[in-house]
């Protein structure tokens, strides 16, 4: 530990392990951990007696062990007073009193975090557009934030390790405890590329209740919210009204009237919300609410630009993955490809050779050598992940499983 803010924040949370709610209030009320250690009894006459006799425990042995563990876990504690804790947080009713953080990302008061969210029970659709307004937005220095639930959230996520930019995971357990499971590869590449955040002690399980906590944090920590979809009860929409509550808006993107997923979505725009059809929108909005002159960067190279805009004109151009697709690999190579790939679109088989010729491949690349559209690159990348024939080795480069 490098303060004794964050041993006494520790303290707090041990002395208060079994309610958690004392240690909110707490730091709610004193502002700093130091002054809730040196406080008397007289000090916390505004609590109850049983949890003000938790605070006259003013033995550090257990906050110390706790430091340890953290430290071996590879754990940062950002105590509530902290700098790095944004004063939206700190303004919160409940603020955490302390935050565990595991990975490279440290926050700034200066950062423009954007939460993309939305249902578990996403659909194809859902998932490329999280996606690609997570890649669009950390391409314009907007930092994508989420919860690194199934669905959305994971989309959100890998959209923005696809820019290799920073993204922060916001996890209803302790900063160690990988959920869901599935996500292991991911919780990884986080913490490469920025960081899990949690405000339960280490190796704290996954508790039901903790979820609408988590989102409370979620919403603060951002400059808006965006719900990509979401029935009319999902935990998105509790998101939705923790952001609407503290003032930080919520922009919703429209989905089709038939799906279940979109009731929420839908009726946000009906009630108000501004409507998402691109980054752009978002970083009008922006610009709009607080001046900061985002500029989205194209994700176009000049060639696929050029033919992007010459097919607007035609019909569509089957001919550029046949032709792609006149470079076989050896007989070897091809017998396996024609079985693995039978089920591919032209144009994701012209993806997948291209990882076997070059080994690996970015969103941009696949773009510049088939004279595609980001759109036709980023759906490509997408399908052949989760038909799990290609993974991500490194920030936005893939390979071949």
């Amino acid at each position: 530990m490098n303060s004794n803010e964050e041993l006494y924040a520790l303290w707090i949370m041990t002395v208060t392990e079994n309610s958690p709610s004392a240690a909110r209030r707490a730091a709610k009320t004193f502002g700093t951990a130091k002054d809730v250690y040196e406080g008397g009894r007289s000090d916390f006459c505004g609590f109850r007696e049983n949890t003000a006799e938790l605070f006259m425990n003013k033995d550090l042995t257990a906050a110390k062990e706790l430091a340890e563990k953290c430290r071996k876990l590879g754990i940062r504690v950002i105590p509530f007073s902290s700098a790095e804790m944004p004063d939206e947080v700190k303004k919160l009713e409940n603020p955490p009193c302390a935050l565990f953080v595991k990975g490279t990302g440290v926050f700034s008061q200066t950062d423009v975090r954007v939460a993309i969210v939305g249902s578990r029970k996403a659909t194809d659709l859902g998932r490329k557009i999280a996606s690609r307004l997570a890649y669009e937005l950390s391409s314009a220095g907007v930092t994508v934030i989420s919860g690194m639930a199934t669905g959305i959230d994971t989309a959100a996520h890998k959209g923005a390790l696809y820019e290799g930019k920073e993204t922060f995971a916001f996890l209803g357990g302790g900063a160690d405890v990988i959920y869901p499971k599935q996500n292991a590869e991911l919780y990884r590449r986080i913490t490469q590329n920025g960081a899990v955040v949690s405000e339960y002690l280490p190796s704290s399980s996954v508790q039901g209740f903790h979820f609408p906590e988590r989102n409370r944090l979620l919403s603060a920590f951002s400059k808006v919210v965006i719900i990509v979809e979401s029935d009319e009860n999902g935990g998105s929409m509790r998101t939705a009204e923790h952001a609407k509550k503290q003032g930080v808006p919520v922009l919703a993107v429209p989905g089709p009237l038939d799906s279940a997923v979109s009731l929420g979505t839908n009726r946000l725009i009906k009630d108000g919300c501004p409507a998402v059809t691109c980054a752009d929108d978002v970083i009008d909005f922006l610009n709009s609410q607080y001046g900061m002159r985002l500029r989205i960067m194209k994700r176009l190279s000049s060639l696929a630009e050029k033919k992007e805009k010459e097919t607007d004109k035609k019909t569509e151009k089957p001919e550029k993955s046949e032709k792609a697709e006149k470079q076989p690999p050896g007989p070897e190579i091809k017998e396996t490809a024609e079985k693995d790939l039978s089920s591919l679109s032209d144009f994701e088989k012209a993806a997948y050779r291209l990882a076997e010729k070059r080994g690996s491949f970015s969103v941009d690349e696949v773009c510049e050598a088939l004279d595609a559209s980001f759109g036709e690159a980023f759906s490509a990348i997408t399908d052949l992940e989760e038909k799990e024939l290609i993974f991500e080795a490194e920030a936005g480069r893939y390979r071949l499983k």
